[in-house]
């Protein structure tokens, strides 16, 4: 048994680099999704790093979180003209493999803040949450170790641009999502709750992960 669990573990550790050349469980293909991404590249590059830091990096990001926001962005519950605009072409199964691509590449943390950021608050609102605000431990769906969780659609948020995770939460303070989308109540009434403080403290917290020893 322990000999099964091992090499199930190996398996999926290295599921990035099998599925850039078979289809990943969720259907994408990473090498016909590396034809696809010549517009994509101007913003996030051709390895999922962002080439600045208001854009968001995809290296390692979920294929499922990918697909879901690429279709908000189509039916317009997430608004950004640009992200409108390119997503109108993509069927469903290029969303796969944009995904999958995207999901296959490793990247690199991004840059350090210049300031001292208030890493150890962040920390504490990620990881406990606020019992007298009656927050939510982030890590409850993003996981300890920031990763998010590909079946649930929850995304991988460690080491991703300060500036761009800044930017996400403001967003979602003003979010309104159309009744039945699978985050209506979750993040916008989470987000509401943070102060601009809260929310920079998070971003340099989760920005700083990748170089910084494992939670």
């Amino acid at each position: 048994m322990a000999v099964r669990l091992i090499a199930f573990f190996c398996l999926w550790a290295s599921a990035g680099l099998v599925w850039a050349g078979a289809a990943s469980p969720w259907g994408g293909h990473a090498d016909t999704g590396k034809t696809r991404i010549a517009v994509c590249s101007a913003c996030h590059g051709m390895d999922g790093q962002a080439s600045a830091p208001i854009y968001p990096s995809l290296a390692g990001q979920h294929e499922t979180y990918i697909v879901n926001q690429l279709n908000d962005f189509k039916l317009g519950h997430r608004r950004n003209p640009i992200m409108l605009a390119m997503s109108q072409t993509l069927s469903e199964q290029d969303m796969h493999d944009i995904g999958a691509w995207f999901a296959s590449q490793s990247g690199h943390p991004a840059a350090a803040p210049a300031p001292a950021p208030d890493v150890a608050a962040g920390a504490r609102l990620y990881r406990g949450g606020d019992a007298g605000r009656q927050l939510p431990a982030c890590m409850a769906c993003h996981g300890g170790d920031a990763l998010g969780n590909p079946g649930s659609g929850y995304p991988k948020l460690r080491g991703q641009s300060a500036t761009y995770l800044v930017s996400r939460l403001t967003a979602w303070q003003q979010a309104r999502l159309p009744a039945g989308h699978p985050h209506a109540d979750i993040m916008p009434s989470i987000a509401r709750q943070l102060s601009p403080a809260d929310i920079q403290a998070l971003a340099d917290y989760l920005q700083q992960l990748d170089t910084a020893a494992a939670p």
